[in-house]
């Protein structure tokens, strides 16, 4: 008799098991679809996106639109010595690795808010972006990372160069009439 009752519950937990490891699979399945529609998504989005993985921020992936700001041949990770080879500004100062947006985000557990900043390539005229940056954090509230998103403006911005000369030439050729 304990016999058979034995079997009856290694039966029954033996179809709980099984059942489980149904969900976990379907779970695993649709979690496995979740990250690959997310990929898809940073690989089409015109607005450049990075993830700084850990708290250092030494590990940092980004999508092709990052890439192509930094002008680097890009594997989808950068190191600082891709960085650095792109001389990064706000406001005229040139930035450290260390004043970064993703960098700042970490350092200081808060969003960074919007900022412009000046990007000049060795081969080519400035880009200029705006960009803000968000920290990530883990279970316990610490922080574990960054997430930031970068907006190439410069042919904006270069309109607006444009326009504000063209204003200005009309108010001279206005005086002088």
């Amino acid at each position: 008799r304990k016999k058979r009752a034995l079997q009856v519950l290694n039966r029954d937990l033996e179809e709980r098991v099984a059942q489980r490891s149904e969900e976990l699979r379907q779970l695993n399945e649709q979690l496995q679809q979740r990250v690959a529609e997310l990929e898809s998504i940073m690989q089409v989005l015109p607005v450049g996106v990075a993830v700084a993985h850990g708290s250092d921020c030494t590990t940092i992936t980004g999508n092709a639109a990052l890439g192509e700001m930094l002008g680097a041949q890009f594997t989808e990770t950068l190191t600082d010595s891709v960085l650095s080879l792109a001389k990064i500004s706000q406001k005229g100062s040139a930035l450290t690795l260390e004043d970064l947006p993703l960098r700042q985000a970490v350092r200081a557990g808060l969003p960074t808010g919007m900022l412009e900043l000046e990007l000049a390539h060795p081969e080519g005229s400035p880009h200029f972006l705006l960009a803000s940056a968000s920290p990530l954090f883990d279970e316990e509230g610490s922080v574990r990372g960054a997430v930031g998103a970068f907006f190439d403006v410069t042919e904006r911005k270069r309109m607006d160069d444009a326009l504000r000369e063209r204003a200005e030439l009309l108010e001279l050729d206005r005086k002088s009439v």
